[in-house]
Formats: C-alpha cells, structure tokens, sequence
C-alpha cells in the first residue's frame, strides 16, 4: 500500500508535507512518496496516485477537488504603478 503525490517544491515543502506528516501517523500502514515537481503528469505512464497542480481543475478524465482558493496581486513602487 503506497501512495504516491506528486505537487510544486514550494507547495510540497510549506503546505502538503507537514499535513501529510499527519495522516502518516493515523495510517502508518500507508508508505507515503513524495515528489516536488512541476511537471505535467501522465497518469497511464508515471507512477503517481495524486497530482496537486495550479489551474480550473477541468481536465479530462480527471477528478480533481480545489484545495485553495489563491489570488495574486502586483507589488511595485507608487513611482513605477504611476
């Protein structure tokens, strides 16, 4: 039993493994992979069970859950915003 998650560095450093650390110790007979990467993911060819990626989530043949609502704003000078 082996679940293999696959999600960005920086996502997979500050927000999926410290919960993943979590459900490791309530399902210790789960080994737990990771893989930081931002790589497209082909579920038929790579050996990954779950794939965390920023996008709409409406892919084919796909299930996919938000996980975070995310918004963005631009930081600059008021000199170079004028």
């Amino acid at each position: 039993k082996t679940l293999t998650v696959t999600a960005g560095p920086a996502f997979t450093s500050k927000w999926l493994a410290p919960r993943l650390f979590e459900f490791a110790q309530v399902h210790p007979e789960i080994e737990l992979r990771f893989s930081a990467s931002l790589r497209l993911i082909d579920f038929d060819r790579d050996e990954v069970d779950v794939a965390i990626r920023f996008g709409l989530g409406n892919d084919e043949g796909v299930f996919s859950e938000p996980l975070i609502r995310e918004w963005m704003t631009p930081m600059m000078t008021p000199e170079l915003a004028a």
